[in-house]
């Protein structure tokens, strides 16, 4: 067994796709293939995540994964290591660590601040907009040219991650056509792309830019690309909502 396996095993089980796992972790189908792969491991809050998630033990998650296990043991290695070099400067630089500590102080303050800003925006903009909380714990809304507009659950990140920001900031715009499932990422309103049939065998994607045009023509097929330029009109409908949609949910 490896942890490619197992999240494969525990996604399958649960009945979801790459792309509604992800969701979950806020990361994005690819992401996912590749775990499951073994081209990339997630990280070991993420990994905990999992096992909190599906109630599964991180022996169990991670038994006989000598990569995975090797790696975490480093970090705890290097953690271990910076730690002794913290009780050393505490016991050589007292007034350092005072300084720290106000600093700290300050910081835990702004920090507050800013979660309570940023939350309570998006939870308004998740009300105002008309969006709804599913079963995998991400918010939905369906308009009437027939795409369904996803925001992904979104919480402060915590004190010692030492971030004023959500890790993730995406929303996706999903729709049929041509008897194809298109499902259109804005990631920050700087980078999008659209993905075609996600959980299927004829998958495949295309970085675009903020007027829908193809970035990536020598990767497609010229089948793939008349798909796309097909459906132009209603990409380029959902990028325009997709950007609304960011503007008002994120600060």
């Amino acid at each position: 067994m490896n942890i490619g396996k197992n999240i494969r095993d525990i996604r399958t089980k649960n009945n979801m796709s790459q792309e509604e796992f992800g969701k979950l972790f806020y990361v994005t189908r690819q992401t996912v293939s590749n775990w499951e792969n073994e081209k990339s491991f997630p990280d070991l809050k993420t990994i905990v995540e999992i096992s909190d998630r599906f109630d599964i033990s991180l022996d169990k998650l991670l038994k006989e994964d000598k990569q995975m296990v090797e790696s975490i043991t480093n970090k705890i290695k290097i953690a271990e290591k910076w730690n002794k070099y913290r009780r050393a400067v505490a016991v050589i630089s007292g007034a350092v660590i005072a300084a720290s500590v106000v600093s700290g102080g300050i910081y835990g303050g702004v920090w507050l601040s800013r979660k309570n800003k940023l939350e309570e925006n998006f939870n308004s903009a998740v009300t105002e907009l008309g969006f709804r909380e599913t079963d995998h714990r991400v918010y939905e809304r369906s308009d009437s040219t027939g795409i369904k507009y996803v925001l992904p659950h979104q919480k402060m990140p915590g004190l010692t991650d030492f971030s004023l920001d959500f890790h993730a900031k995406y929303v996706y715009g999903i729709f049929e056509g041509s008897g194809h499932e298109f499902t259109l990422i804005n990631i920050e309103n700087e980078g999008y792309s659209i993905e075609v049939d996600a959980d299927k065998n004829q998958f495949f994607y295309s970085s675009i830019d903020e007027n829908g045009n193809i970035l990536e023509n020598n990767r497609l097929t010229a089948e793939q690309i008349k798909l796309i330029n097909d459906n132009s009109e209603t990409i380029k409908t959902a990028l325009s909502e997709t950007s609304r949609i960011y503007d008002r949910a994120y600060l």
